[in-house]
């Protein structure tokens, strides 16, 4: 069956036009792919089913269609012109090596509801999906709001600044009481229309008493979305598709000179890797499985998604997220102590009025010269990590708010904040239509200082968990007393060469032995080597030539209290390199015969390797 077109013209009272609505989503700072996923992502999770037993299954594909798929879309879905799509819409359309974008989502609820948007339902999906424009989610804890993700749809199928026609199809799968029914429509948006029309335009069954028109259903919408070649569904299974035809893979001047076939791919790579930095804390595994599971294909050829887990800047704030989750709002009353200590814990909390705001994790940790941040496409911010991902109870990223940079050199910092539950719906409505950050509204006074507190404690415990006391500026060197304070559990020091409170030999006029006099240890780094390098003076016993120094270097176990020769299994054992003389030369050797006349500083240097914590000590005879 052919589908009808109506397009809605202005009533008296006036109405959204359809350039109004594509532009909606304002300015936001990322670009359309990551914006479709972020959105696309938010809308699937916000409409997963209560009972579903497993994760919510999320799929994109870009592929050119067949010759009988062209066929269906341009003689069954828009066959029916209508008066107000644009010749540049009906002039991509016709084209048969277009491509395909298909969205779509399972273990979800799809378009369910009541077709009109004038009734009242259980759940009023579908006419807040298709008629509606802005309506809130009713629903505890949810991500967006209807109409503002489905504007992103419509940028991603017409080219880019162009400001013409664009048109998404619309299949879904619903459980009407005991019963799986389905419904396919199509929309459009004309921006360059006479006064008399909105652009809004539908095509789906003839029009009736109740409505201009409506889905096509059941059988007859299993069968359309069959000859698109649009993804099926199980038996009993829910869920709803997108399809954007005509599709445009450029977003610049310059990807339009690029060979579509390579262009998909590398877009749909762009759309993969937004889906790892944005929605990363949804393929996190908290004992029961990862939340949803997402899959990307162009051109039929795969795109994975890596492991969160694995990845070397994201690793670190799924640290952080495991710190606080799965029970931020029943964490214990922590201090959230800075000193000492490589990571930290804390509630965020306001006193006036007293609420619980949510919790702030942080994680310090080395990077191996030189430390060159990786490269993505979708990578949210430019530059070094020191960054806190925000994020409310359905846990996807607001935003990577920057903080102050780790003040140890080679080290970077990651940290994570869950709004909890109690204050959700606040920080949820601070956000803008692309929910992209939490905005401070002037003027308002309870909701906005919440998330103006919440924001202010944020800041002070990033400040206060990069702060060293005394840093010493310049050189090549950092004190490891102040790294060893900072880093915590990363560096144990010995009491004779180790980090912080190292102790000296006693050292007095009447002594018969030679004196050594340990300095303050410091990290250096060397043609990509972490070292730790020990400073000593040596004054040799009464009437002696020289004075043979030793040095020996153990892994500190059980806290420091006690150490080993080989590190624990799994681990690098530290390397000694030698021992550099006054002049600048390493002698790599474990003993060292200083002349009585040489009265230089000497240094003690061992290549440190990873989350191993060394002791060194010096010796004399």
């Amino acid at each position: 069956m052919s589908l009808y077109n109506h397009a809605e013209r202005v009533p008296p009272t006036g109405a959204m036009h359809a350039r109004g609505m594509k532009s909606a989503l304002g300015r936001p700072s990322m670009n359309r792919w990551t914006l479709l996923v972020r959105e696309a992502v938010q809308n699937s999770w916000d409409a997963r089913t209560a009972d579903a037993s497993g994760p919510v299954r999320f799929g994109l594909d870009l592929r050119q269609p067949t010759p009988e798929q062209h066929e269906a879309l341009r003689e069954l879905v828009f066959s029916d012109r209508g008066p107000v799509m644009g010749s540049d819409f009906w002039a991509r359309l016709a084209r048969p090596d277009q491509w395909f974008l298909t969205v779509h989502d399972r273990g979800t609820t799809g378009l369910c509801g009541p077709e009109r948007a004038d009734e009242i339902g259980p759940s009023n999906n579908f006419s807040d999906f298709v008629w509606n424009f802005g309506a809130a989610k009713d629903q505890d804890h949810a991500g967006g709001t209807y109409g503002y993700g489905r504007s992103v749809f419509f940028s991603v199928g017409q080219p880019e600044g162009a400001g013409g026609s664009a048109a998404i199809v619309v299949h879904s799968r619903y459980r009407d009481s005991s019963r799986v029914r389905s419904r396919l429509i199509a929309m459009g948006l004309a921006s360059d229309v006479q006064r008399e029309w909105t652009g809004r335009n539908w095509w789906g069954r003839q029009p009736s008493d109740v409505l201009p028109t409506g889905p096509v259903e059941d059988d007859d919408a299993d069968a359309l979305a069959n000859l698109l070649g649009l993804p099926g569904f199980a038996p009993g299974e829910t869920g709803t598709t997108v399809l954007v035809p005509c599709c445009d893979l450029a977003e610049s001047d310059e990807e339009q000179k690029q060979d579509p076939v390579a262009a998909a791919p590398a877009a749909m790579e762009e759309m993969a890797d937004a889906v790892l930095w944005h929605c990363w804390p949804k393929l996190v595994d908290f004992s029961r499985g990862p939340e949803m599971r997402f899959s990307f294909t162009a051109a039929a050829k795969a795109i994975p998604v890596p492991s969160p887990d694995q990845h070397p800047e994201l690793g670190h704030f799924v640290d952080c997220l495991r710190r606080c989750w799965p029970s931020p709002t029943n964490l214990a009353d922590e201090g959230g102590s800075f000193e000492g200590s490589s990571s930290c814990k804390k509630k965020i909390r306001s006193l006036k009025p007293r609420k619980n705001l949510g919790v702030l994790a942080m994680k310090r940790f080395f990077v191996e010269p030189p430390a060159q941040s990786p490269g993505s496409p979708a990578r949210p911010f430019p530059g070094d990590l020191h960054h806190t991902a925000l994020m409310r109870t359905p846990k996807l990223i607001v935003k990577y708010l920057p903080g102050p940079e780790s003040p140890i050199p080679n080290t970077r910092w990651a940290g994570v904040f869950v709004a909890d539950e109690g204050v959700d719906k606040t920080f949820a409505d601070s956000e803008p239509p692309p929910h992209d950050d939490w905005v401070v509204t002037p003027g308002e006074k309870f909701k906005a200082n919440l998330v103006k507190i919440g924001l202010k404690r944020i800041d002070e415990a990033t400040k206060e968990f990069n702060t060293l006391e005394n840093p010493k500026p310049g050189g090549n060197g950092v004190p490891l007393g102040q790294v060893a304070d900072a880093l915590g559990d990363l560096l144990v020091g010995g009491p004779e060469g180790g980090a912080g409170n190292g102790k000296n030999k006693p050292e007095g006029p009447h002594t018969p032995h030679a004196q050594l006099k340990q300095g303050e240890p410091a990290l250096v780094y060397e043609d990509g080597h972490r070292l730790l390098s020990i400073p000593f003076t040596v004054a040799a016993k009464p009437g002696a030539s020289q004075t043979r120094v030793t040095a020996r270097v153990s892994v500190a176990i059980n806290d420091g209290a006690s150490s080993e020769q080989s590190p624990p299994a799994g681990l690098s054992q530290p390397e000694w390199q030698g021992f550099r003389t006054p002049e600048g030369a390493l002698w790599n050797a474990a003993t060292a015969e200083i002349r009585a006349a040489d009265k230089g500083e000497w240094h003690a240097v061992v290549e440190l390797p990873p989350d191993v914590a060394v002791r060194v000590v010096l010796s004399t005879e």
